[in-house]
């Protein structure tokens, strides 16, 4: 069995003015550590673009770490797009902007639109941090500044607690096994169950239950709870 209790904070930022230089910084960490950085004048580099980290909640570490340069690039937003379609059902990923991020974006609004991440009015400049979990937009913990002058006075600021359990239980029995017996299985929480219930067979049609349940909190703390049943 293995628990999660993972704490991510993320801060996106954006370049501010001319002629002179005013320091921004972003970050994410994961309980504390930051695990990606980023600044506009300041002394660490600037990551341009959007970046977008792959996150493990049961070890809180970093699987993958992609930058898309949808200001300059042409190419970056359909390479965004085709990376984010790509990525498993259930994936945990965090998304900040750095720089100038929205020059070149346009041809992945729909994809981003599709994780819970809205940012079709997110003008130059602007800039915009979220936590996503591939497959649950509704649950999509957003925040954006709409100008460059928003983006200044007031970084996307988004943080998320993500507790729960992975589990998995192999049934000794093959010929005569009840799959009804896992609905007697039940774990204390508060709140309300979203529930998904995928039934596949394996090459030798022995079924495989999947059962996957998650709660995630108006409040910001989300409880990610995956339990497999693998017969």
């Amino acid at each position: 069995m293995l628990t999660a209790d993972c704490t991510i904070d993320a801060l996106a930022f954006s370049a501010y003015g001319y002629g002179s230089c005013t320091p921004k910084f972003g970050h994410i960490k994961l309980n504390g550590a930051t695990v990606w950085q980023g600044s506009w004048c300041g002394n660490i580099p600037d990551p341009r673009g959007v970046n977008i980290l792959r996150v493990d909640p049961f070890i809180c570490s970093v699987q993958e770490t992609r930058r898309f340069d949808t200001h300059d690039s042409t190419s970056s937003a359909r390479q965004l797009s085709e990376y984010l379609n790509q990525l498993s059902y259930g994936s945990l990923i965090v998304g900040v902007t750095a720089d100038e991020a929205t020059r070149e974006l346009s041809g992945a609004l729909l994809t981003l639109r599709e994780l819970g991440v809205d940012v079709a009015g997110v003008g130059f400049r602007g800039s915009f941090a979220f936590i996503a979990q591939k497959g649950y937009p509704d649950k999509t913990v957003l925040s954006k500044a709409l100008t460059e002058e928003q983006s200044h006075t007031t970084q996307p600021h988004v943080n998320a607690v993500i507790t729960g359990i992975l589990s998995v239980v192999r049934s000794g029995i093959t010929s005569n096994w009840n799959p009804r017996c896992i609905s007697a299985i039940m774990f204390p929480t508060v709140g309300l169950w979203d529930v998904l219930v995928i039934t596949v067979s394996d090459n030798n049609n022995n079924l495989v239950y999947w059962y996957t349940k998650i709660i995630w909190y108006t409040d910001e703390k989300l409880l990610f709870i995956f339990l497999y049943f693998i017969h």
